[in-house]
């Protein structure tokens, strides 16, 4: 499942838990907008969701990957 928050806050707190109510396995957050403070980190948290980070805007408690843009776009570069 894949849903698109195109960086909207708003929409984006509404991920986990719409992921949750479809019995998902777990969630991947990429380019998450959401704060440490946002009340649906302490959700994700205490309702145990296995959240993954792809390169957040903010850090959070959960297992992130952060991407080397510059590497990816020389590499994007070279081989054009």
């Amino acid at each position: 499942m894949i849903e698109l928050a195109d960086g909207d806050p708003h929409l984006e707190e509404k991920v986990p838990r719409h992921f949750l109510s479809l019995k998902s396995d777990g969630t991947i957050l990429a380019g998450s907008t959401l704060e440490s403070d946002n009340p649906t980190v302490e959700y994700a948290i205490d309702a145990h969701i296995p959240i993954i980070l792809v390169s957040p805007i903010h850090e959070l408690p959960f297992p992130s990957i952060h991407l080397d843009r510059t590497s990816i776009m020389g590499s994007i570069i070279d081989h054009l």
